[in-house]
């Protein structure tokens, strides 16, 4: 049997389902200070109640904190922005109001020509640059492994949630959609012994953005299954 209570007022009594000497307690409050005593039960009766524990304090639960963020451009100066951010936290549990004033400025001249394209934060065009010429692994009969680099950031216009890989030989040139944002792709159902070239560009919410150069002319594998 445990009695239980915030500080030393153990008002509460539950007996637990087992004689195991380990209990899980739960629907305490957060961020609360408890003691805890602990009492053998037989078939005869309870016997007398332990020493209390030490006070223990519950942690902290991040749903018992309410935060109010108020930004406002106070003026621009060259390519300075200044800007000042008031923070109100309070403490639903406990009502306690905690505020934090301060001021900030931005050096906004290596990155202008990216925030003008920002219209309430929602990009809509697509990406301006493309992703690194891509490298060709693991050279297969009818597949090989691509592998690129990211866009610059500066380039990229919003989030990029694809790429778009180009490829062919000297009969056609085709396009193939990752299915992803990763920058490694395992390029399958090629024809064996085979010239190709590949490129890839980068897709954001908007549009597909540039090709990048092209890999050099790779020849894949012959099929073993054309000896016998």
């Amino acid at each position: 049997m445990i009695q239980y209570g915030e500080g030393t007022n153990r008002n509460i009594t539950i007996t637990t389902p087992s004689s195991a000497t380990t209990h899980l307690i739960t629907g305490l409050k957060p961020f609360t200070e408890y003691t805890f005593t602990v009492a053998g039960v037989n078939s005869v009766g309870t016997g007398s109640f332990s020493s209390a524990s030490q006070v223990t304090r519950t942690a902290e639960d991040s749903k018992q904190f309410t935060v109010y963020i108020n930004i406002n451009v106070i003026y621009t100066h060259n390519t300075y922005l200044y800007i000042r951010i008031y923070i109100h936290i309070l403490n639903v549990h406990t009502n306690l109001h905690t505020y934090i004033h301060t001021y900030i400025h931005i050096y906004i001249h290596t990155y202008i020509h990216t925030l003008t394209k920002c219209s309430v934060c929602s990009f809509s065009s697509a990406p301006t640059g493309s992703p690194g010429v891509p490298t060709v692994n693991q050279i297969m009969s009818t597949n090989v492994t691509l592998m690129w680099t990211e866009i610059l950031i500066s380039e990229r216009n919003g989030v990029i949630i694809g790429y778009l890989i180009r490829y062919g030989n000297a009969a056609t040139v085709q396009t193939r959609d990752t299915g992803s944002n990763t920058t490694t792709f395992v390029f399958t159902g090629l024809n064996p012994f085979t010239h190709y070239a590949f490129g890839v560009a980068g897709k954001n919410s908007a549009n597909t953005g540039p090709f990048s150069t092209d890999t050099q002319i790779i020849r894949t594998l012959e099929d073993s299954k054309d000896y016998s």
